[in-house]
């Protein structure tokens, strides 16, 4: 069912941001997604390579 394929998909993006040794970057192409992300972040700097 739906609930169970949002509790896997939350799961594995905890396990994977919570993970991070000297950080962790999240990539979203999709803008309903970055502004979902924005909001729930609040302003994060810009990662440059």
């Amino acid at each position: 069912p739906l609930a169970d394929f949002d509790r896997a998909v939350r799961n594995t993006y905890k396990v994977l941001l919570t993970r991070g040794m000297a950080g962790s970057v999240v990539l979203s192409t999709d803008p309903e997604t970055q502004a979902m992300l924005g909001s729930l972040l609040g302003r994060v700097p810009a990662v440059t390579s």
